[in-house]
């Protein structure tokens, strides 16, 4: 019997990317039932913008206890949460602790109530970075195994505040822990020796109709002239702008294309000031081929610390399927060097001039080949039967 699967999740399913979480649903959802339930919204997040239709829709479930509705596959549901109480920036202590226990009531109310409805009388259980939520599956019915997946550092200081603490109480009590990079692997193996490697993949089948004649490009993209360089994701903390500044500063026939949300406060002026910067906002993830096809040279240009160490992203993947060239920092030694040729390595702008001379030299049908290959072996398929043999 294929156990169905209820998935509580810190991205949202409607945010403007796709994420880790979602993407397992939906390969989880070819051969069994999928219940996603999205991380709520707070009552502080609907009064600031009571128009904005994804919260209107979370207030409309507070007032029916959750509501579900249906995905894009038959076999995957969504679960529209509550509203819940803005209580993180409360410092540790007996309030903080009793509102948390508040909050967990309404997602276990709503989870309890959605699975009778669906009928699922016993599922395997989830919980997908939610930190926040991590005492849920104490009071979960029906769970026939719980497992917790950790996918990112808790770097940002609003999540630390409590974060840190949370996941290391999900974690423990998990029947089993799978996380996305080794570096986070090792550090969840001091919670809960249960606790495996599956690291992130990407949907070969959508990025890899950026080979085919048929896909459209992106038309801002397209006007531009000379050489482009394309980064799709989240522009924040994480990215070495100084390394780019340095770069597209000094070459300025090259075209540097980001794009995703941004988070300013981050993001110098200096940078935001090149002439040959565009930044352009989220895409869907089905847009994702367009705006591979539309650029010459795929890059991640990532900082390389402590954080960065511990990252595997699904964009390595992605622009592997697309057949493009990657340029990446070295932010992953340990992922970067399982890669082995299929990816360029720059640290500085000199590394990085020569790579783009190298590709310009040597690319052919058979490098293009080669990352296509390394992709196709690394997709969500591949990851989802991993975890489903794990569970």
């Amino acid at each position: 019997m294929n156990t169905p699967i209820v998935i509580l999740a810190l991205p949202k399913h409607d945010d403007n990317f796709t994420s880790t979480p979602y993407q397992l649903a939906l390969k989880f959802a070819e051969t069994r039932s999928v219940l996603y339930v999205s991380h709520p919204y707070s009552w502080i997040d609907f009064l600031r913008n009571p128009r904005d239709a994804k919260l209107r829709k979370r207030f409309m479930a507070t007032r029916s206890g959750g509501n579900i509705e249906m995905s894009e596959h038959p076999n995957l549901q969504i679960l529209i949460l509550p509203l819940v109480l803005s209580i993180n920036w409360l410092p540790p202590g007996i309030l903080y602790d009793w509102l948390c226990e508040f909050n967990h009531r309404i997602v276990i109310n709503a989870i309890n109530n959605a699975t009778r409805r669906l009928g699922l009388t016993e599922y395997n259980f989830i919980n997908s970075h939610d930190y926040f939520f991590a005492h849920v599956r104490k009071k979960l019915t029906s769970v026939r195994r719980y497992v917790y997946q950790c996918i990112d550092p808790i770097i940002k200081a609003y999540s630390a505040r409590h974060g840190r603490k949370l996941e290391a109480e999900a974690a423990r009590y998990a029947d089993l822990v799978i996380s996305t990079s080794p570096s986070l692997n090792e550090r969840m193996l001091e919670y809960n020796p249960n606790s495996f490697l599956v690291p992130n993949a990407a949907n070969f089948d959508l990025c890899n109709r950026a080979m085919d004649p048929e896909t459209g490009t992106i038309p801002s993209i397209d006007r531009l002239e000379g050489l482009k360089f394309g980064y799709v994701g989240n522009i924040e903390r994480r990215i070495n702008y100084d390394l780019l500044i340095e770069i597209f500063g000094s070459v300025p026939e090259w075209q540097l294309v980001m794009i995703g949300p941004k988070d300013i406060s981050y993001i110098p002026d200096e940078f935001l000031s090149l002439p040959n910067l565009t930044l352009l906002p989220p895409v869907s993830h089905e847009q994702v081929p367009e705006v591979l096809k539309s650029v010459d040279i795929a890059i991640i240009p990532f900082l390389c610390d402590e954080v960065s160490a511990q990252i595997y992203p699904l964009k390595m993947f992605e622009y592997l399927a697309s057949g493009k060239p990657v340029i990446t920092t070295n932010f992953n030694p340990e992922v970067i060097r399982s890669l082995g040729a299929t990816v360029h390595i720059a640290s500085d702008k000199i590394q990085f001039v020569a790579q783009v001379n190298e590709i310009s030299m040597t690319e052919d049908a058979n490098h293009q080949t080669e990352r296509i290959e390394v992709a196709r072996a690394n997709d969500w398929s591949q990851r989802s039967g991993m975890i489903l043999d794990l569970i």
